[in-house]
């Protein structure tokens, strides 16, 4: 990842618009966004065995399109609403 995709991966997690922990050590941040082209990030988060450091595991950009049928996307939605 380049620093403009760090930079942008931490506005993901400060603008989440949910958030699921997927795993016992991995959280997943996904950012929906409300334009007709755009359809948001999808931002998981792993942390060590002993917590005390982070990594990015996955970051993905989505069209509207992709968003709305991205099967993953919507289990994680399901998930969080558990």
């Amino acid at each position: 990842m380049t620093a403009a995709e760090y930079a942008m991966a931490q506005s993901v997690i400060d603008g989440a618009t949910a958030k699921v922990s997927d795993t016992a050590r991995s959280m997943v941040y996904i950012r929906e966004e409300v334009t007709e082209e755009q359809g948001g990030h999808v931002l998981v988060v792993k942390a060590t065995q002993t917590g005390n450091g982070l990594w990015v595991t996955s970051y993905r950009r989505l069209s509207r399109k992709d968003a709305e049928r991205d099967a993953e996307v919507s289990r994680l939605l399901a998930k969080e609403k558990r």
